[in-house]
């Protein structure tokens, strides 16, 4: 690292900090390893002067902002969550515990903004489902629901939550 002079108060030492700016294009990664997307944009609060959250492109899907809250590793290599995002479970099988595939996920209903799940929309041909967060047992590389979950169908004249 090149030599500095340090003009500071009791902020660490610039070896242990990130250069923010090459973060941009890195990875990040959720608590499993699975990669979320690149870092399009670092967002930084403009009354407190802190990392606020990113801005992750994802391929032909909607660009995603996470929160700082939800960091839990960050170098000037990668941003690892200590979460898996719910809203990558769009697209997974849906499936019971006794076998059975419902259909795949086409929305993930969220409490608020929030990481938590309300409700899974799924589709199976012509069929949608509405399975609520109780039902859930598992998530994984599939949507594991309890065995004796009886989904409603949503018909087409009926409008999803």
């Amino acid at each position: 690292m090149a030599d500095y002079e340090y003009v500071t108060r009791k902020e660490v030492n610039l070896d242990e900090t990130v250069d923010i700016r090459r973060l941009a294009g890195k990875r990040d990664l959720s608590k499993g390893g699975t990669i979320v997307g690149n870092i399009s944009e670092v967002r930084v609060n403009s009354q407190t002067l802190e990392l606020d959250g990113l801005i992750i492109g994802r391929q032909f899907e909607k660009p995603i902002y996470i929160g700082k809250s939800y960091f839990s590793t960050l170098s000037n290599q990668s941003v690892i969550l200590n979460i898996e995002p719910s809203i990558l479970l769009k697209g997974l099988k849906v499936v019971t515990s006794d076998g059975k595939v419902l259909g795949k996920v086409i929305k993930v209903n969220r409490v608020n903004n929030t990481n938590e799940i309300n409700s899974l929309l799924v589709r199976r041909w012509w069929n949608k489902y509405l399975i609520p967060s109780d039902e859930i047992k598992q998530l994984g590389n599939s949507v594991l629901i309890k065995r004796k979950y009886d989904a409603t169908k949503i018909y087409i004249w009926k409008r999803p939550e």
